[in-house]
């Protein structure tokens, strides 16, 4: 006790501080006793300041620290509904939490993407999406980029003299690097046509139409059309017609290339006939029928004969390919590679030409790579995979002599293996394949096999089946151990796991026999079983011979009768046990309950039934025993033999029942034999237990201190305090507690002596809390009451009786002032000591006694049970020495 309010201090102490998981910690004590009203209240405060910082833990993101705390409120109170709402809450915050900062990383890193692409735009509409300081800073920078870019275009305007065309189209692109939507505006464009001009001015004429031209297709992303402008014409036009003359002298010559060039040139572009410049592109594509097509509107007579060469050319390239084509589909990669690249020196830029090529390289490309894939199956054993590659490259011609050659390498690798097998297989049928050593040497021989080839299919198949069968043979050994050793949960594991693998037998009955010796085996504990009467355990050894086994007519015939045989025996059994217990219960025949429990017990002494009666008989033999004994004491003719008798009883602990009538008799000769005179135990039927002193003075005190009145387990002095009770003439009855050896407090105010009234709390020692009650107006009896569940006697309190006269009488009924309250009394029965001290009983009506009738009032004796208005109690005399003894 001492060390329960050691714990509750200290838990106190702790939540002040602050520290409520150690003030959990401390209240988890298994010495507490958590129903204790203070303990119990402590336990609440404690849980609602965990409760309330996981709330604000939850509040600040804290998930983790809140979750610990709620982990430790629920592993302390399971049931705590308002902790499983905190936790569930706290998770789900958590997933919110984690969610939204999610779709906030994948927002940034779209904005992060926008921003590299120089999309403020985009940037900005994500910024939408976000909130508080992400937002703030998105749309921030969006702004300062934007700035920037238009700031850098500004500068530019001014800087273009120094800067030249090409320096200001490079900051041009790196402004439109931060915003690719910055306007440029007109007078950007219209100084960058003003630099051009001039420095078209400073270079060789002839040079000019040049040097225009590429400055227009490298601006043609921030300034389309540019060469094309008003106040360029002179130069654009300048030996224009030179340009075109050249242009039709390259396709004369067939300079493809040349030609191509010429017509990207603006100057000639602008001149020369549209027509004229897309055939020119087009005979550098190689597409020399839509270049021949386009020249049909050109008015020139050097019209025709380009139109004449550039369809000879398509013609030749036509054949050439398609030769090419038969050569590759022939296996014949290095002459078909060598026909397209004359192609490809004739004309460079042919595209049909170079994606011929690249089909052919690719084809290459994966046949090397088959060829390599096939030689690491070959290293790793996949000889079926590597074969199967090098037939689909074993094409006719030089090409295909590489895979012919891995063919010849692995057919005969996989015609050894075959031969293995089919040696093993041979074996398998042999006596040496009967035993597990000869399996494994088929096993040995199957992974050399599997060694040579990895993927081959009968190999595994085959090693499968002959693993299986080892394993098999492994399992029903362990079966017969099993049934040596008795074990039946090993017989189980162990045949359930032959029953798995059966269907991976190379041939399912190989080890039926070896299976059926096991079940043999099974068998024989079944009859040993019953034999002994253990019907369970011969059933648990049934239950071995799983459904899923496969047994032949015999065998089968012999487990159903022995299940049958099992179940037989169970029924008689318990029929058996019933009889013995209804003899031994109802007809207190104890010889003729034993004789029918051993007729159970040879039948099935494992049955529960069984074993319950014979564990009551069992029980009933040692009490009639004890109670034999007892009475050889001959209770009565010493008074110390009474009090050693009611010991004997206690010691007895549960009455069985075909000793019950024999123990009562003897517990109420007993009780008449003690008397009622000093105290006795009030045992009231659905309001408990009293304890009843008639004394005007009683001592509290230690249970150690063998002379008080009332002992008491707890820390008090020896005769800590003593109940003092005086009558006057004027005063009435006086109730007081006395202080001797220990102290007595009111109101936390230590006190020599305090008058009891209605009501009174005071406490005995540190500890000790008791309250005094008067229930009724029309009883001088008290009732006193332990406010902390200390037992008054092994009592749940204590009535102070008012010796002799009615004006003492305890009152027992429904009435809200009976000192003893039965809800469903239908009136009142009183208890009193007559004026020669004998206890009586007084009621309206009439009532029972020892089931004997007695009519208004009659004298009662220890140990007497009384019937009336509903109510069933019993007097059993007491002594301070009955709180002393250890319970049974």
């Amino acid at each position: 006790m001492f060390d329960r309010f050691v714990r509750m201090a200290q838990a106190r102490a702790a939540l002040r501080a602050g520290d409520s998981e150690r003030a959990l910690r401390l209240l988890g004590d298994p010495g507490l006793d958590r129903g204790h009203r203070k303990v119990r209240a402590l336990l609440d405060e404690t849980i609602e300041a965990i409760l309330e910082r996981a709330g604000r833990n939850v509040e600040a993101g804290r998930h983790a620290a809140a979750e610990r705390s709620l982990l430790a409120v629920l592993a302390a109170e399971p049931d705590r509904a308002a902790a499983q709402a905190a936790l569930s809450a706290c998770r789900a915050d958590r997933a919110e939490r984690q969610r939204r900062d999610t779709d906030v990383a994948g927002v940034l890193t779209r904005v992060d993407l926008a921003f590299s692409q120089g999309d403020l735009e985009s940037a900005a509409g994500c910024a939408e999406q976000l909130d508080g300081e992400d937002r703030d800073r998105v749309l921030q920078r969006v702004e300062v980029l934007g700035q920037r870019a238009r700031d850098a275009v500004a500068a530019v305007v001014s800087a273009i003299p120094s800067l030249g065309v090409e320096g200001a189209l490079g900051r041009l692109r790196g402004a439109r690097g931060l915003d690719r939507c910055v306007p440029l505006g007109e007078g950007v464009r219209a100084a960058l046509v003003a630099q051009l001009g001039r420095e078209l001015m400073a270079c060789p004429e002839s040079d000019r139409a040049a040097r225009l031209g590429a400055i227009s297709r490298r601006a043609e992303d921030l300034f389309p059309g540019l060469g094309l402008d008003p106040a360029l014409a002179a130069f654009r036009e300048a030996r224009a017609g030179e340009r075109v003359d050249a242009l039709w002298n390259a396709l004369e010559l067939q300079e493809l290339e040349r030609a191509a060039e010429l017509a990207d040139d603006a100057a000639c572009s602008a001149t020369a006939p549209q027509a004229l410049v897309s055939a020119a592109r087009a005979a550098h594509r190689g597409a020399f029928e839509s270049a021949a097509a386009a020249l049909d509107s050109v008015q020139d007579p050097r019209a025709a004969a380009v139109q004449a060469a550039f369809r000879s050319h398509a013609a030749r390239v036509s054949e050439r390919v398609e030769s090419a084509r038969r050569a590759a589909e022939e296996g014949r990669l290095t002459a078909a590679r060598e026909a397209l690249l004359e192609l490809l020196e004739e004309f460079p830029g042919h595209e049909g030409v170079r994606s011929e090529m690249q089909i052919l390289d690719h084809g290459a490309d994966a046949r090397a790579q088959g060829m390599m894939e096939a030689r690491a199956m070959v290293r790793a054993g996949r000889l079926a995979g590597a074969a199967a590659l090098a037939v689909r490259y074993a094409t006719p011609g030089p090409e295909g002599e590489e895979a012919r050659a891995l063919l010849r390498e692995v057919q005969p690798q996989i015609d050894l293996v075959r031969r293995g097998v089919d040696q093993v297989r041979a074996r398998l049928h042999g006596p040496d394949a009967a035993s597990a050593g000869g399996l494994t040497g088929c096993q040995r021989r199957l992974e050399q096999l599997g060694d040579v080839q990895s993927d081959s299919e009968d190999v595994a198949k085959l090693r499968d089946a002959v693993s299986a069968e080892i394993d098999g043979h492994a399992h029903l050994d362990a079966v017969m151990r099993a049934a040596d050793e008795e074990d039946a949960a090993a017989a189980l594991e162990a045949l359930h796991g032959w029953c798995d693998l059966r269907d991976r037998l190379w041939e399912p009955s190989r080890l039926d026999a070896r299976a059926e010796r096991a079940v043999e085996a099974v068998l024989g504990r079944v009859d040993g079983a019953l034999a002994n009467g253990r019907c369970a355990r011969a059933e648990a050894w049934l239950e071995v011979l799983d459904h899923r086994l496969p047994l032949p007519g015999g065998l089968a015939e012999r487990v159903r009768g022995l299940r049958a045989d099992v179940t037989g025996r169970r029924v008689r059994a318990a029929h058996e046990a019933q009889v013995a217990d209804y003899l031994a219960t109802v007809e207190r025949d104890l010889d003729a309950a034993e004789q029918a429990l051993s007729r159970a017990q040879e039948l099935a002494g494992d049955e529960p039934a069984v074993r319950r009666v014979a564990a009551a008989l069992q029980q009933a033999a040692r009490a009639l025993r004890q109670v034999e004994s007892i009475e050889a004491l001959e209770p009565g003719s010493r008074p110390d033999e009474v009090s050693e008798a009611r010991r004997a009883l206690r010691d007895m602990g549960s009455t069985p029942p075909a000793m019950r009538t024999r123990v009562f008799d003897l517990k109420r000769d007993l009780a008449r034999a003690q008397g009622l005179e000093g105290a006795f135990l009030l045992r009231v039927d659905e309001a408990g237990e009293f304890l009843v002193l008639r004394q005007e003075s009683v001592t509290l005190g230690n249970v150690r201190d063998r002379g008080c009145d009332l002992p008491l387990q707890a820390r008090l002095a020896s005769r800590h305090a003593r109940l003092r009770r005086t009558m006057s003439f004027h005063g009435g009855q006086v109730d007081e507690v006395v202080a001797e050896r220990g102290e007595v407090f009111v109101d936390g105010e230590a006190k020599p002596s305090i008058r009891l009234v209605d009501g009174t709390r005071f406490r005995l020692g540190e500890h000790v809390e008791f309250r005094y009650r008067l229930p009724s107006s029309r009883s001088l009896t008290a009732r006193l009451e332990s406010v902390d569940g200390v037992e008054l006697g092994g009592a749940r309190a204590m009535l102070w009786m008012k010796d002799r006269g009615r004006d003492g009488r305890i009152l027992i009924g429904s009435d809200p002032d009976a000192h003893v309250r039965v809800a469903g009394a239908t009136g009142t029965v009183e208890i009193y000591a007559g004026s020669d001290g004998r206890i009586r009983v007084r009621t309206q009506g009439s009532g029972t006694i020892d089931r004997v009738a007695f009519d208004t009032e009659h004298p009662i004796a220890g140990g007497a049970f009384v019937a009336a208005r509903g109510i069933g109690f019993t007097v059993q005399p007491w002594t301070p020495s009955d709180a002393t003894l250890d319970p049974a």
